[in-house]
């Protein structure tokens, strides 16, 4: 099976997309997001340029697009 390389929050990330119950979307969604940018801002406090900070970047865009927000 495929090893996440960030699974702090990419667990989060795969679980949302893979949802398709709208009822529990919203939730899923909320978490993620929550992980994400707490990791994000763990990165930044730490001076941090790395190639996580862009995958955390392209994992909210991700969200944006799950939820029909642009």
């Amino acid at each position: 099976m495929y090893q996440l390389k960030y699974p702090m929050w990419q667990g989060l990330l795969r679980d949302a997309i893979l949802e398709f119950d709208p009822q529990k979307l919203p939730q899923k969604v909320q978490q993620t997001e929550a992980a994400i940018r707490a990791r994000y801002q763990a990165l930044c406090s730490e001076g941090s340029l790395t190639e996580e900070r862009q995958a955390l970047v392209d994992a909210l865009a991700t969200m944006r697009v799950l939820t029909g927000i642009r």
